[in-house]
């Protein structure tokens, strides 16, 4: 497990800002059986699509990659990686009407651990 969190942590501080190929794998780790690795997953995404904390994210549209593969992950079976998929797509995609209603959407999943994460990330939109 640590060094799976410290192969992320390397990675979003190594890889440059936007690398698709980085993006993949700190995807691929929200499926991790560990939940301290798949949320260092969202941090390194976090980290990989803003170019400074706080940033404009790199991510331009529904279109992008990225968005595709957290998107499949909203409907994985597992609901941990539900829930880290959403807490992912809070942080890597642009504010607006259609990132709103992918959150709100999943404030009525059957696992609670995912209605939680979603509530986190829907608050952080009201901020």
């Amino acid at each position: 497990v640590g060094v799976r969190r410290s192969g992320l942590s390397a990675l979003a501080r190594c890889a440059p800002t936007g690398d698709l190929g980085a993006m993949e794998l700190a995807t691929g780790c929200l499926r991790d059986s560990s939940e301290f690795v798949r949320l260092s997953a969202v941090q390194a995404l976090a980290q990989l699509v803003r170019a400074k904390p706080g940033g404009e994210t790199v991510i331009s549209g529904w279109q992008h990659s990225l968005v595709t593969s957290l998107q499949r992950l909203l409907r994985h079976r597992q609901p941990e990686v539900r829930a880290a998929a959403v807490l992912a797509f809070g942080e890597v995609m642009p504010r607006g009407k259609g990132f709103e209603d992918g959150v709100s959407s999943l404030l009525e999943d059957k696992a609670e651990i995912v209605q939680m994460a979603a509530w986190d990330v829907y608050r952080a939109l009201r901020v």
